[in-house]
């Protein structure tokens, strides 16, 4: 028989033996601890248990109530009620009472997989559990603990348990075991079996309360109950004449994050910021999950500056690494009333435009990162038109890295079922090619596609064909990869010889790359024509206006436009207005002129709306 065996069944056999002791004493004291000791006589479980279901209304109600009849005599140092959040594997610390004051823990949790902490190993036991190690409840716990608590106590968690499982934990941390001690765990532990049931019943009731404004993973208010909440701080912030901000926080990438390591592990990432940014914030600043992956704060009374060193807080938290999350970054967008709009919906107008901007540019350096209203006021026409159209691509389904990663499962896919090798050497080259040799061509690809779901969304194509042209236009330079680097890459003019090798790009990317993938088949046509021109003196067929795909007129038109407004080995980016001067000149003769006004009523639209 281990230690901890024989620690335990002793600590049982005692716990029994005080249990009996004290109802045989019927609350005159315990052994020979005089009763005048004694702040109040603890009445017997099954009694206390009549009690609560007669006037328990919440589960803060069940624990106020143990803490009043835990607090008799000599107080624990500190006292943890906690429930299991089995549907996000989850355990959530609820409240803490120290001998001086109560508490609640701002979102902190434990995650369920985390065996080595005290708290699960008493879930998974489904028995109580001793530690006299501080550090066994884990590093979110310390910090609410007094000093003097922070050395070696005598911790028992004892465990509600309904239908086989933990529901809840009750923890008391005691200096010594004295009658007590031993007598307030007996109590506890005679209490459990009935406890659980009034705890499980009031579980169930407070997810049917909240369900409508809290949300079940984070905790926090939801959007609706944000809205209203962000309504109410602004009349006051307008009637007081005081500064309001708000922040939004999204993190980056999560649905490739969720690719990666899981859903779950997701959940996780989102829990651990919410937690993060409880700890960060005051009482009177309001959390409220916004979006899938996004949390808004509300923040009154505080200036621009102090602002921005609070999110500088959260992010250097984030970058903390945690041994249960994988590390996540995030992109923060702040704005401010009365300097960056006066009015409710402009000002989440201007925060939602400010966070996608923030994100844009956070994906050049794949980092955590703040921006400001003023840094979008501030924004190129070029960069205003990425955002507008990568907003519109995301609405409509996947963009940039995250289509990439979808493409590419898809690809995997069919080539198990297929069981082809050249499909899966395609694949690898695929993967590869976004990179190769001509480090403008990837993030020109994620442009060009979000250009060309706009567009086609403009002209009022199926989201079938939006779909097909989406892909078509990510994978339109994949031809590039049989380029050599010294054409791909020359800083000046291409001659007559090397202007007809970069020509082939297109036939490459189509016929040698993409038709052996049986997923990409149907663009293929869109890919090797979209170098055509609408007089018919492109390349490679010499297809003539509408004898073009209509897919192919639309990347052509966008990937000339996005060529233009970007730096290129050979030339600077040109002035918006310059490009589209381009466009206008070439339409009929190069470009389709009602694809060409589309494009162009598109580009004005964006101008106007990513603004503050």
């Amino acid at each position: 028989m281990t230690v901890l065996k024989q620690i335990r069944n002793r600590a049982s056999n005692v716990l029994d033996m005080l249990a009996n002791e004290l109802i045989r004493s019927e609350g005159e004291g315990f052994g020979k601890t005089p009763r005048k000791l004694m702040k109040t006589k603890m009445a017997s479980p099954e009694a206390d248990v009549k009690r609560l279901i007669m006037t328990a209304n919440s589960l803060e109600d069940i624990w106020q109530f143990l803490v009043e009849r835990l607090r008799s005599g000599s107080e624990p140092e500190f006292m943890i009620f906690s429930i299991v959040d089995e549907v996000s594997e989850l355990f959530r610390l609820r409240y803490l009472a120290l001998p001086d004051t109560n508490k609640n823990f701002q979102g902190e949790f434990i995650p369920l997989c985390d065996k080595s902490n005290h708290f699960v190993k008493t879930v998974l036991r489904t028995d109580t559990t001793f530690t006299n190690e501080l550090i066994d409840l884990g590093r979110e716990v310390l910090p609410y603990l007094p000093a003097r608590s922070r050395e070696k106590e005598n911790i028992f968690s004892i465990p509600l348990v309904a239908g086989n499982r933990t529901i809840a934990v009750i923890t008391l941390g005691f200096e010594a075991l004295d009658s007590f001690s031993q007598a307030k765990l007996s109590y506890t532990y005679l209490l459990r079996d009935q406890l659980a049931q009034v705890v499980w019943n009031l579980i169930l009731q407070e997810r049917i309360l909240n369900q409508p404004q809290l949300d079940n993973l984070t905790g926090l208010i939801t959007y609706s109950s944000f809205h209203q909440v962000f309504q109410k701080e602004l009349r006051r912030a307008k009637f007081e004449k005081y500064p309001l901000s708000l922040v939004l926080l999204d993190i980056n990438d999560l649905k490739i994050y969720n690719t990666q390591y899981s859903h779950q592990m997701g959940d996780r990432a989102l829990a651990r910021l919410a937690s993060i940014i409880k700890h960060h914030v005051r009482g009177i600043d309001t959390i409220a999950r916004y979006g899938n992956d996004e949390i808004a704060v509300i923040i009154p009374e505080t200036d621009i500056t102090c602002v921005v060193q609070t999110t500088e807080a959260l992010i250097e938290a984030v970058n903390e690494p945690h041994k249960s999350v994988k590390p996540f970054t995030i992109s923060a967008a702040i704005v401010t009333y009365p300097n960056d709009s006066l009015e409710l919906d402009s000002l989440m107008q201007i925060a939602e435009n400010t966070l996608q901007f923030g994100k844009h540019k956070s994906d050049e350096t794949r980092s955590s990162s703040i921006t400001l209203a003023t840094d979008l006021a501030q924004a190129s026409d070029q960069d205003r038109i990425e955002v507008f159209t990568e907003q519109i691509a995301r609405k409509y389904g996947e963009t940039g890295s995250e289509l990439f990663e979808t493409l590419m499962r898809r690809i995997e896919k069919d080539a198990q079922l297929e069981n082809e090798n050249l499909m899966l050497e395609t694949v690898a080259s695929l993967a590869g090619a976004m990179d190769a040799k001509d480090k403008y061509t990837r993030g020109h690809s994620q442009s060009v596609a979000n250009y060309a779901v706009a567009l086609s969304h403009a002209v009022g194509l199926l989201p079938a064909e939006v779909e097909k042209i989406r892909l078509a236009a990510f994978f339109h330079d994949i031809g590039k990869i049989g380029i050599p680097e010294s054409i791909l890459n020359k800083p000046g003019p291409l001659t007559v010889a090397e202007k007809e090798i970069m020509d082939q790009h297109p036939v490459i990317g189509a016929q040698q790359i993409l038709y052996p993938v049986t997923a990409l088949r149907d663009i293929v046509p869109l890919v090797e024509y979209h170098h055509e021109r609408w007089d018919g003196e492109g390349h490679p067929a010499r297809l003539k206006g509408e004898n073009i795909p209509m897919g192919a007129r639309i990347v052509s038109i966008v990937d000339a436009f996005h060529a233009l407004t970007s730096d290129r080995p050979y030339r600077k980016a040109m002035p918006l207005d310059q490009a589209m001067a381009i466009l206008q000149e070439g339409a009929g003769s190069i470009w389709d002129p009602n694809l060409i006004q589309k494009f162009s009523d598109l580009v004005q639209s964006a101008r106007c709306a990513i603004t503050v």
